[in-house]
This record gives structure tokens, sequence and C-alpha cells, in this order.
């Protein structure tokens, strides 16, 4: 059976695993994932910026973020 599709949409930053992103994917979940995007070892402010910017929920699993930005 068919998962539901969501109308949140989300913005992965790279500190949320790839593997994870694939399967909220598969699950019918619209997210990108920074890596699809090539933004690797940027600072936290710049995912938030993005995420604002393109209208996502950011997720992440980056305990501190923002803390030393």
């Amino acid at each position: 059976m068919p998962s539901k599709k969501s109308d949140i949409q989300f913005y992965a930053d790279e500190c949320f695993p790839v593997t994870s992103s694939t399967y909220l994917k598969s699950k019918g979940f619209s997210i990108i994932h920074a890596y699809d995007r090539g933004y690797i070892q940027k600072k936290d402010r710049f995912h938030l910026k993005v995420s604002k910017k393109i209208s996502r929920v950011l997720i992440t699993l980056d305990r501190d973020f923002l803390s030393y930005d």
C-alpha cells in the first residue's frame, strides 16, 4: 500500500543521514538533502538560510546547531 504524500517539505543538512533521507523519500516525503545540492562542509547558518530560502523545514541531528557558528 503506498504511503500518503505529505504536504510538509524538508531540507536535511549534512548531519542528517543520507540513508534516512532516502527512506523518507521512499515513503512519499518531499526531502532535499544537502548532499543532493553539493552543500557539504557548510556552516550551520548556511543550511538555515537555504532552508528558509526554499521554504522547507530544516532537519538535523547536529546537537550543537548554531552553537559555534
